[in-house]
C-alpha cells in the first residue's frame, strides 16, 4: 500500500491494540511474501495467524488473509473480528478500525491538499462526522465514511481558498433537507469560525445527497 512507509503505520496501529503478549505484527515487501508463497514455503507461515495485503492472494493460499479494503465494509470487519476477536477486545477492535480508517483517509487526501494540514483537518471532519452519527442516531460504514472524510476534507479547503461567502441558495426545502440544513449550520459552526469560511446551502446540499439516504432509513 503506496510501499513499507503504509504498511508500517498499519503496524503502528495495529500492534497498539493487538495483545503484544500472543502477537507480533511483522510488514513485508509484497514482492518477498509472493515469492515465498510461490515457492510454497509452508514452514515460513507455521506461526502465522493472519496475512493483511492490498491484492488478494491466491486461493491457493490456505493461511487466512484479508484485503485491507475489504475492512472498510461491514462483512470485511467481520472477517477480521473473527480471526482476532481472542487477542483484542472489541472496544479497542473498534477503536483499531476507527484509527485504520483515519489514516487511509489521511493518505487519500495528502497529496490533494495544498494548504491545510491533512492530519489537523481529518480530526476535525471525524468531529463533524461524530455530531451527525449521535444526532440522527446512525453509525455510518467504513467506506461511506472515508468518502466522507475525502469529500468534507477537500470541501473544507475549496472554500479556505475561495474565500467567497456566497449568497445562500434559497431553493424550498422539505422537511428532512430543512433539518439536514439546520443541523448541519450547527455541526459546521465551530469550523466556518476557524477557518473563516461558510459552509453555504449547495455545499450542504451537496452532503445531503451523501448522507440523506443513511438518515432517512
Amino acid at each position: 500500500m503506496s510501499g513499507m512507509g503504509i504498511s508500517e503505520k498499519i503496524k503502528d496501529i495495529m500492534s497498539k491494540y493487538l495483545s503484544t503478549e500472543k502477537i507480533e505484527v511483522l510488514t513485508m515487501e509484497y514482492r518477498e511474501l509472493k515469492n515465498t508463497i510461490d515457492r510454497n514455503s509452508k514452514n515460513y507461515f507455521d506461526k502465522t495467524k493472519l496475512v493483511i495485503t492490498t491484492t488478494d492472494l491466491p486461493s491457493s493460499f490456505s493461511i487466512p488473509h484479508v484485503n485491507i479494503y475489504n475492512m472498510l465494509d461491514a462483512e470485511g470487519i467481520s472477517n477480521l473480528w473473527s480471526l482476532i476477536y481472542n487477542d483484542i477486545s472489541r472496544n479497542s477492535f473498534d477503536k483499531m478500525i476507527q484509527e485504520l480508517l483515519k489514516l487511509f483517509s489521511i493518505q487519500g487526501v495528502v497529496d490533494r491538499l495544498k494548504f491545510l494540514n491533512p492530519v489537523v483537518v481529518i480530526n476535525e471532519v471525524e468531529n463533524v462526522l461524530t455530531k451527525y452519527e449521535n444526532y440522527y442516531r446512525i453509525t455510518f460504514t467504513g467506506k461511506v465514511k472515508l468518502n466522507l472524510y475525502m469529500h468534507i476534507a477537500l470541501m473544507i479547503e475549496r472554500l479556505f481558498i475561495s474565500r467567497e461567502e456566497k449568497e445562500d441558495i434559497k431553493e424550498k426545502l422539505s422537511e428532512p433537507e430543512a433539518e439536514f440544513y439546520v443541523t448541519s449550520k450547527n455541526i459546521f459552526k465551530p469550523m466556518e469560525n476557524n477557518y473563516n469560511i461558510m459552509v453555504s446551502q449547495y455545499e450542504i446540499s451537496l452532503l445531503y445527497q451523501l448522507i440523506g439516504p443513511f438518515i432517512q432509513k
